[in-house]
């Protein structure tokens, strides 16, 4: 240690080990917060309000959007790294835009889908909202 303190690869790895514990520490937060809200919607049915953001969904492992169609009742999924908002943008946001596409085409004012839940890969099915778990 110098004069002036440590040296600036040791300030500059306490800092890297503190970020990284930081990220770690927030991923943990995401993930617990996404699956209290997949309990929520599967167990009561809503409210869909409070909901993770797109951010706190992608960095907690649930990239994937479960939705129902209203209209149809065909299920279908988004993949949230391709949606195009900002990424404080909280899900139940999203339920406005979400609409299929076979709806869309068939009448001039499509139902609206209902969001179900948050998954981790592309066509999980998950638990039903009144299935055996």
């Amino acid at each position: 240690m110098g004069a002036n303190g440590p040296s600036w690869g040791r300030r500059h790895i306490a800092w890297r080990s503190k970020h990284d514990q930081a990220l770690q520490a927030q991923q943990h937060a995401d993930k617990l917060a996404c699956e209290a809200w997949n309990e929520r919607m599967l167990q009561l049915g809503g409210p869909i309000r409070p909901s993770p953001s797109l951010r706190a969904a992608i960095s907690g492992g649930f990239p994937f959007l479960r939705v129902l169609c209203n209209g149809c009742q065909q299920s279908s999924w988004v993949n949230l790294a391709n949606v195009r908002r900002p990424a404080e943008t909280w899900i139940w946001q999203l339920e406005a835009s979400l609409v299929c596409q076979p709806c869309r085409e068939r009448t001039r004012f499509p139902p609206r889908a209902a969001i179900e839940i948050l998954c981790r890969y592309d066509r999980d099915q998950g638990p039903g909202p009144y299935g055996e778990r």
